[in-house]
């Protein structure tokens, strides 16, 4: 399946700059990405400009199986498996 479509007019603009320093983890609860914005849902889950279903999917399988609260201990543990679900809603994935 192809990359959905999206004009994202509303998404607020981020600069690859701030991006490259973050880790995964600090990339997706990053405070500027809006999780109902497909181009950040994009970012959140690390998927590239050609991204298909199949690639969505398993982006998210393998994010939220390493920061699922249960094996990943950090204290943002829900806020990120919060912001991974969010995105992948807003990509219909």
């Amino acid at each position: 399946m192809a990359k959905k479509q999206d004009d994202n007019q509303n998404c607020a603009s981020i600069s690859p700059g701030e991006l490259e320093p973050l880790s995964t983890a600090q990339r997706i609860v990053f405070k500027k990405l809006d999780t109902g914005c497909k181009k950040h849902a994009e970012i959140i889950l690390g998927l590239g400009k050609d991204w298909t279903l199949s690639d969505c999917k398993s982006k998210y399988r393998k994010l939220n199986l390493q920061y699922h609260p249960d094996k990943y201990k950090g204290e943002d543990a829900n806020q990120i498996t919060s912001n991974l679900y969010q995105a992948r809603a807003t990509l219909d994935c």
